[in-house]
């Protein structure tokens, strides 16, 4: 007898381990053909998802499986099948449908309910959403409600849900993520900025705040409506004393440039009238380029916060918004006053400056003196060096320019794009002074280097002259004469060299007149380009630049301000007469810019 109770308690403990072995091996099938199905899902096999998640179901009808297989039956609308298995989620509910009890099973309730709205029983939908409604004990637990109102899209039945718990609750500002989230999704831009707004109070949200106007104002697409109701509710907390607001909004105007709006509130900003919050947008417009905007906000900085703001930080400012509207001379000026500060930006003032003697002013020899100033105080000032090389060479001091280009060779061994610039430039002062052996070798050179710098477009250019040239080194000599001409800004001396050059020339004549063609249009008015071009197309009829002439003749009708209806015949035709150009992929994608246009 005791034997065979020792025998049976054996078998018995035997068995465990393998009915627990036998347990977790179905329940790794299960869960390995469950992620079969949600992977086929994802790929849009639903068939081959429904035909996984039965199977794993038959193995083990965990909640979990049955709700996979619920959210496919009704996706593939099996409205039978699918309240079969609502009817076995049911049953993992105790008290339902009475009562539920903990997040976990308002979150199955959530998914019962869905299923009937979606098999349009909404009548059973609404009762399940009432028994959840009943059971949430907390603000946690009734987010479960509002969210399965969210997923539907039931955006309404979603808002009465917030406004009643904001109102049992006595939390005014409860979700409002997420009832601005709802508004949003249906283009209620203003609302839900007003929804935001009821976190105002909440310091700790403003950061968070910030990101969700720039946001709402991005989706809107700057929508103006909303942008002028953002900063009248600004104003508004800027009168009680609330400046917080502005701040935020202020970032947001920046954003979506609306420049007129943000001024009124930068100055309401400066409370402790230190200029800083106008001095900033300065900085903003002079970066966007809105050069008189800045220089009117910084004029009235500078008359109503005299002296608040650094001196050498309004001159370059000034100095930089001069120069983008043009008035060089009062540019020149301003730069000239910050280098005499003698402080961090005397450098930069100085080479400004030179810039600007040299073009548009024109007075090269300032130019030389300034940059001169800087070589001077640093000699491993390369860029400062480079630019008085080209400076000497415009002025034909040859000598002088080749012997500084000779010392900063070693200097530049740091900086291999300045290197290589120096390398060009050798080459073209041998080619401006005639000396075409010499030029051809230093090309030779330069064009074994392995580079993609932008200055290889230039070297390309000389690489077309000398090959279409031939023999006619007179044509090569009148067409770098041209080169330095146009670089001190001579344009219409250049152009004319051109055209003699090109009446006298032979094989390089079509070179010569194409390279007028490309002065023209960066540096004419686009009528004077426009006939520039109509005479390179009577001179040479059967040129291989033709399909680009007609590019460049595009381009300069942009100039002219053409509306788009006007330009896209122009690059159908260049489209339809040049079809092997290499130019078409780039007029394929200007017509498909024009077409979004229209």
């Amino acid at each position: 007898m005791r034997t065979r109770l020792l025998l049976l308690l054996l078998s018995f403990l035997l068995a465990q381990p393998f009915a627990a072995a036998q347990e977790i091996s179905h329940g790794n099938a299960a869960r390995a053909l469950r992620q079969q199905s949600l992977q086929q899902r994802a790929l849009g096999d639903y068939q081959g998802a429904l035909r996984s998640i039965r199977q794993a179901v038959e193995i083990d009808g965990d909640l979990n499986n049955l709700r996979v297989l619920l959210d496919l039956q009704i996706r593939l609308r099996q409205p039978e099948e699918a309240r079969e298995t609502i009817g076995r989620i049911a049953d993992t509910l105790p008290g339902y449908p009475d009562h539920l009890n903990g997040f976990g099973e308002l979150h199955t309730a959530g998914a019962i309910a869905a299923a009937w709205y979606q098999l349009d029983d909404r009548e059973t939908a609404r009762k399940v959403w009432e028994v959840m409604d009943r059971s949430a004990g907390n603000k946690s637990e009734s987010s479960v409600l509002l969210s399965s109102y969210r997923e539907l899209r039931l955006y309404d039945e979603a808002a009465a849900y917030v406004l009643r718990k904001r109102q049992e609750l006595g939390q005014g500002d409860l979700w409002v993520y997420e009832m601005a989230s709802m508004l949003q999704s249906q283009s209620r831009y203003l609302e839900a900025f007003a929804e935001y707004t009821l976190l105002l109070p909440q310091s700790s949200r403003h950061g968070s705040l910030t990101n969700r106007f720039l946001r709402l104002a991005d989706e809107s697409q700057g929508d103006s409506l909303l942008l002028e109701e953002m900063t009248a509710r600004a104003q508004r907390e800027l009168d009680l004393g609330k400046p917080a607001l502005a701040g935020m909004v202020n970032e947001v105007l920046v954003q979506h440039r609306r420049y007129d709006l943000a001024l009124p509130l930068v100055w309401g900003l400066d409370t402790d009238e230190s200029g800083d919050a106008p001095f900033a947008l300065v900085h903003t417009l002079e970066a966007d380029a809105e050069y008189h905007r800045a220089l009117r906000l910084l004029d009235r900085i500078e008359e109503t916060r005299p002296g608040k703001q650094p001196e050498d930080q309004r001159l370059l400012m000034r100095a930089r918004c001069l120069e983008g509207t043009g008035r060089a001379e009062e540019a020149l000026l301003a730069y000239e006053q910050l280098a005499e500060l003698r402080g961090q930006h005397r450098r930069l003032a100085l080479l400004q400056a030179a810039h600007l003697l040299h073009r548009p002013l024109g007075r090269i020899r300032e130019a030389i003196e300034h940059a001169q100033t800087l070589v001077e105080k640093n000699a491993n000032d390369l860029e400062a060096r480079l630019f008085l090389v080209r400076l000497l060479a415009a002025e034909e001091d040859y000598p002088g320019a080749e012997q500084l280009r000779l010392e900063s060779m070693p200097i530049a061994q740091r900086d291999t794009e300045i290197q290589i610039e120096l390398e060009f430039l050798g080459m073209q002062h041998a080619w401006w002074q005639g000396n075409l052996e010499q030029a051809r070798t230093r090309l030779k050179t330069l064009l074994e280097r392995q580079s993609r710098h932008p200055i290889f477009n230039d070297t390309i250019e000389l690489m077309d002259l000398l090959a279409f040239s031939g023999t006619d080194s007179l044509a090569v000599c009148r067409a770098g004469e041209a080169q330095r001409l146009l670089w001190i800004g001579e344009v219409d001396a250049a152009l004319e060299l051109l055209r003699v050059a090109s009446e006298e020339a032979g094989t390089a004549a079509e070179w010569l007149d194409w390279r007028s063609c490309q002065i023209a249009l960066a540096e004419l008015e686009p009528e004077l380009a426009l006939a520039e071009m109509e005479r390179y197309r009577l001179r040479h009829p059967d040129s291989i630049r033709l399909d680009r002439l007609a590019w460049m003749r595009y381009k300069a009708l942009t100039r002219q301000g053409l509306e788009a209806a006007e330009l896209l015949p122009e690059l159908e035709r260049l489209l339809a007469d040049w079809p092997e150009s290499i130019l078409q992929d780039r007029i394929r994608r200007e017509i498909r810019m024009l077409e979004e246009v229209l």
